[in-house]
C-alpha cells in the first residue's frame, strides 16, 4: 500500500482483499475505526478524514462483493464494523478464491507454496 497524503495511493483491490482475509483467516470483528487506525499508523494516511474516505468505499465494495455469495457469506457487514459469521473451513470455496487472489499481493509467499518452503 503506497502513502496517500492528496491522492489515494492504496491500491483499492488489496486493500478489499486485506481487509477480507483478515476477517476470514485471522479477526472475528474489525471496526472501521481500527482500521483507519492501521491506515494512519502505519504512515500510509496522515489524514483521518481522507483515511475514513477510503475506509467506506471499501466497505462499499465488501458489500457489494459479498451481495453476489449472498446468504452463504461469511461476513456480516454494517456501517461500524465487519463481523465474521463463518469460519475459513466451512466456507472452502470462499476460502480458496481469497487465497489465490492473495498470490497477486504476496508473490514471495505464493513461489515459496508452489515450491513447498514455508
Amino acid at each position: 500500500m503506497a502513502r496517500s497524503v492528496n491522492k489515494h495511493n492504496v491500491d483499492f483491490v488489496a486493500l478489499c482483499d486485506w481487509l477480507e482475509g483478515s476477517l476470514l483467516f485471522d479477526d472475528e470483528r474489525l471496526s472501521a475505526a481500527d482500521v483507519v487506525d492501521v491506515l494512519i499508523e502505519s504512515e500510509i494516511y496522515d489524514s483521518q478524514e481522507f483515511a475514513w474516505e477510503i475506509v467506506s468505499f471499501a466497505w462499499a465494495e465488501l458489500s457489494r462483493r459479498l451481495s453476489w455469495v449472498g446468504t452463504g457469506s461469511p461476513i456480516k457487514i454494517s456501517k461500524p464494523s465487519l463481523k465474521r459469521l463463518r469460519a475459513w473451513r466451512d466456507v472452502p470455496a470462499h476460502s480458496f478464491c481469497l487465497a489465490l487472489s492473495f498470490a497477486r499481493w504476496y508473490p514471495a509467499w505464493s513461489y515459496e507454496s508452489r515450491l513447498g518452503v514455508g
